[in-house]
């Protein structure tokens, strides 16, 4: 404790006036007694209990109070300055107002080391030191800055050269935290504002705060607790699990928005009926719960901290009501209240809080008994309505007793009982509040008691009261049970005092006491769900968007199955989920999945059409009644169309397929299935034979633009001037084709009609397999992966991933052909290096080992670009055409205009793929070259390729043999593609 008698340092005799000489005393420590109390001299040399007696030392502006230094050392330093001066307690009084304890209209005024209030207000100081006009405040106030600056002048210039640069150490954290400062905390996503009341070091940086919040009862202030784990060197202030609010990059946006989020908060004192989404906290054990809800909320802290046995205790220091501006911003975002479909008590954010949106016609979803349906809805809306409007008639109809209405809703599980009780409450627009009989106790005492704070609650809240499973109240019990004797007795009281709606829902009712009996004003019987009762449930739960995926047959498929609608609404959660997992709509199938997962024994009833469904598939089918057969229809899963079935009577019992249907029509759609696959290999190969012989020649050209030797064949040309370079795309196309057009007839004049053909054989050898492969890929990928993605077969997403997969397969299965084709048509007349195919694959294997014959399968994979481009453009315009022509068309007068589209689709696409992609084409050509005359090869990489081509020959070079290139492979895509189309047809019988 540091302190000093105010008899050691003054006298009776006064010289002047208080702390008006304009000068520093200095003091030095002694010793100090068995109190803590030290005493001081102006020599620093005094001996032990010289005290100072100077007559003069209250008339110093100043008391300067020095220790002694640490480890023992005789040298002193500044403790604490004494303010005595009353121009410097005025001065200090303007700069430091509002700085928490701090009190200037003090006869003397301590400040001790580390002087926290002048660092923190040392700009404001500067500047209100500067602006001191009058001469004689000056100069004692210069005098107080000469020793602080003195003194801080280390720990000011650090603080302002870190915050400078936005990063602050542990040890300078106190330098930026200012009591009475707004500081500023993100707790789960959301800022939180707090005020500052102090802070100093611990395990971490500790900070005492309060804020705002509510109790029930009152508002006020709340303390809470921060800290900032310790950490080496700097760190940014940012980053910083609090900070200062003044150091945020947008304070005054921040600001308006948490005022504004306060006032909001504040206006929900009291109790309220709400929506809330979003996350909701509960406590158990100490232990923080956290649950996601969507749900109807009832606002109501006072509610909360008296129910709620693990909520927490709320000591607040007590506040104007409503509160300051100024305080709006430091209140919590948190609102205390229970989870009406949850059935919780929980903590919820302001910011998920939202009004409900009430359904305008609640009832036309309820399905009610048949016959008395409509008078018992009239019945529930009268009663409802004169609740709510606190009319006459309700209070004729409730002479004599509270004003409560009591219905009796019995049938089995999951019949609409629970969603009549929501309709009334609806309708009403008031809580639907749902307790279970069975967890309000065991004993009459722990039932009364319960139920007495469920009805206080009901009443508070204005809610309708569904009580479940009150079995144990509504049957008759054995009167010479006592039990159950004092469990009804402990019931019927307290409903004569409680108003509002009490609706009682039971499994059975088989006999009542008189006396209750007597007391309900609607009893509603529900039977089990008919087929009808669940077709409506299924409509009503799928709501408008998602019913427009399912078919008539598809609804009366489910409601075959025996569910009831809490299992029916099971069903299609769980369906949802699986739809949002796969990222789909929501689907049939997703419906089926759930259903045969949750209850796969309730699938016994379903018709024969979801039979049907399924027999194309299994080839065997549980014998099923075809009553209800009747004007539905049977799916092909192999045509993918719906065809009309009538049921006819007379069939076998045993026989499991509909009768209508023959049997050698069964058999030939059996055979079509399984040939179905190979079509497409059948169709891709008679293609590809067809495409190779037809633009070989154009091929053996493409080729060889494509590598080096004839593009070196040229070099003896002169390098182009600037004058060549800017004649005319006009001359410069015609120079190109007459030089494309040239190289062919020279091939046709130097090795005859034979080399136009070079290759043919490799390049049947290769073109039919892989046109084959890549058809059969594609083709049946296009019918596979819509099953596994869970999308429509007709997306680009299947389009392009079936051309992806379909050019892997290809290049992986083709490559060593191409190699083998490539050799043979680069090989010219007169150096002859290969005699045939087999020579040339011997001589690869030989010098290059197996690998050889994989030369450029990374190129080929590359091209499967071109590929996915041109079948997914090719899709895109074909389904674009088909809008205009019907494709599905077999009239003679139409043939040729399918043909006509089918072709031009596929040229375009491929067009556009060429141009994309063919500077793979030159790389691959390149990388399957022989090697050079030393054995070398001069080519070993993609991007080695890309580069050397570059260098030496330009980007030009990159589209060697361009118009060669989509000379050929846009007709042959047009041959290729209108002849898959036309073998496929004739092979599926279309």
């Amino acid at each position: 404790m540091l302190d000093i008698s105010e008899d050691s340092l003054s006298n009776d005799v006064q010289y002047a006036p208080a702390g008006t000489i304009c000068e520093t005393l200095n003091l030095y420590q002694t010793s100090s007694n068995h109190n803590g109390i030290i005493s001081w001299s102006r020599d620093p040399a005094a001996g032990m209990w010289r005290q100072d007696k100077a007559p003069d030392s209250g008339q110093y502006a100043l008391l300067a109070r020095n220790i002694k230094g640490s480890k023992g050392q005789r040298e002193y330093e500044l403790d604490s300055i004494v303010v005595q001066s009353d121009h410097i307690k005025r001065f200090l009084a303007r700069v430091m107002d509002g700085y928490p304890g701090i009190t200037m209209s003090r006869k003397r005024v301590q400040f001790s080391k580390p002087f926290e209030p002048f660092v923190h207000r040392w700009e404001m100081l500067s500047e209100a030191k500067d602006n001191e006009s009058n001469a004689q405040a000056k100069a004692h106030v210069d005098l107080l800055y000469g020793i602080l600056a003195a003194e801080l002048n280390d720990v000011i210039t650090n603080k302002q050269n870190l915050v400078l640069d936005g990063v602050i150490t542990f040890d300078m954290l106190w330098t930026i935290f200012e009591p009475g400062q707004i500081t500023l905390s993100t707790m789960d996503d959301c800022n939180r504002a707090f005020r500052l009341e102090k802070s100093w070091p611990g395990s971490g940086f500790e900070i005492d705060t309060v804020y705002i919040d509510y109790n029930g009862h009152g508002f006020g202030y709340r303390n809470y607790s921060l800290s900032i784990p310790t950490f080496e060197g700097t760190k940014p202030i940012m980053s910083l699990p609090v900070i200062p609010f003044v150091f945020h990059n947008d304070k005054d946006t921040l600001r308006k928005s948490l005022t504004l989020r306060g006032k909001l908060w504040y206006q929900h004192k009291g109790h309220h009926h709400k929506q809330y989404e979003g996350l909701a906290l509960t406590s158990y054990g100490g232990q923080e719960i956290r649950y996601k809800i969507n749900s109807r909320v009832i606002i109501d802290t006072e509610a909360y901290l008296e129910f709620h046995s693990n909520g927490p205790q709320i000591s607040l220091q007590y506040i104007s009501d409503p509160p300051a501006d100024e305080d709006f911003l430091i209140a919590t975002p948190i609102l205390r209240g229970y989870s009406l479909k949850d059935r919780k008590w929980l903590e919820f954010s302001i910011d998920g809080v939202s009004d409900i949106v009430w359904k305008l016609r609640p009832f036309k979803s309820l399905i009610l008994p048949d016959g008395e349906a409509k008078d018992l809805r009239d019945l529930v809306l009268a009663f409802a309505s004169s609740q709510s409007e606190k009319s006459d008639i309700s209070d004729d109809l409730l002479k004599g007793r509270g004003r409560n209405i009591f219905l009796l809703l019995h049938g089995p599980s999951g019949v609409g009982k629970t969603l009549t009780a929501e309709c009334v409450a609806e309708v009403m627009q008031v809580p639907l509040y749902v307790q279970k009989a069975g967890a309000l106790g065991t004993t009459a005492a722990r039932i009364e008691k319960s139920l007495s704070d469920v009805l206080r609650i009901v009443t508070k809240w204005g809610a309708v009261l569904l009580l479940e499973e009150a079995d144990i109240f509504t049957q008759e019990h054995n009167p010479s049970d006592p039990q159950e004797m004092a469990l009804y007795h402990a019931f019927l009281p307290l409903l004569e005092y409680f108003e509002g709606i009490l609706i009682l829902a039971s499994n059975r009712v088989k006999t009542m006491y008189p006396t209750l009996e007597s007391r309900i004003d609607v009893a509603i019987h529900y039977p089990e769900l008919d087929a009808k009762s669940r077709s409506h449930i299924w409509t009503r739960l799928l709501g408008k968007s998602d019913r427009k995926a399912f078919s008539e047959s598809e609804i009366f498929n489910l409601e075959d199955c025996d569910l009831n609608g809490r299992e029916i609404r099971n069903v299609l959660n769980s369906a949802r989920v699986l739809a949002r997992y796969r990222d789909t709509k929501l689907s049939y199938k997703h419906v089926l999945t759930a259903l045969q997962l949750m209850y796969p024994t309730r699938q016994a009833n379903l018709s024969c059409t979801l039979r049907s469904l399924l027999w194309p598939l299994e080839f065997s089918v549980t014998q099923v009644p075809l009553s209800r057969l009747e004007n539905y229809h049977l799916v092909s899963l192999t045509s993918g169309k719906m065809q009309p079935v009538a049921h006819q009577s007379g069939g076998a019992s045993g026989d499991p397929l509909p009768p209508s249907l023959p049997t050698e029509a069964i058999e030939e759609k059996a055979s079509v299935s399984s040939l179905g696959s190979w079509n497409h290999l059948i169709a891709g190969a008679t293609g590809g034979m067809v495409t190779a012989i037809v633009t070989s020649p154009l091929d053996v050209l493409r080729t060889r633009l494509q590598t080096d030797y004839y593009q070196t064949s040229g070099a003896n040309r002169s390098i182009p001037t600037h004058a060549h370079v800017r004649q005319s795309f006009v001359k410069t196309s015609i120079r190109h084709f007459r030089e494309t057009f040239g190289i062919l007839f020279s091939i046709h004049r130097v090795e005859g009609w034979r080399g136009m053909f070079k290759g043919l054989g490799p390049s049947l050898t290769g073109v039919v397999p892989a046109s084959a492969v890549k058809f059969y890929t594609y083709g049946n990928c296009k019918r596979l992966l819509p099953e596994i993605l869970g999308c429509d077969k007709d997306t680009t997403l299947v389009h392009a991933m079936s051309a992806a997969c379909a050019g892997i397969a290809t290049g992986s299965a083709t490559n060593p052909i191409w190699v083998v084709k490539t050799r043979l048509q680069l090989d010219k007349a007169g150096a002859r290096r290969y005699k045939n195919s087999l020579d040339c694959t011997k001589q690869i294997l030989q010098q290059e080992g197996p690998k050889g014959l994989y030369r450029g399968l990374t190129a080929s994979y590359l091209g499967t670009i071109e590929t996915t481009l041109h079948l997914a453009m090719y899709e895109r315009i074909k389904g674009l055409i088909s809008k205009e022509v019907n494709l599905d068309k077999n009239s003679d007068s139409n043939k040729f205009v399918q043909g006509l589209a089918l072709s031009g689709a596929s040229g375009l696409s491929k067009l556009f793929a060429c141009l994309i992609a063919y500077p793979h084409e030159v790389i691959r050509t390149r990388l399957r070259q022989a090697p050079m005359a030393d054995g070398r090869q001069k080519y070993t990489s993609i991007l080695q390729c890309a580069r050397l081509i570059l260098k030496e020959e330009g980007v030009i070079a990159l589209y060697g043999g361009l118009t060669a290139h989509l000379l050929r492979t846009v007709p042959s895509a047009a041959i290729t593609i209108g002849t898959y189309e036309l073998v496929l047809k004739v092979l599926e019988g279309r």
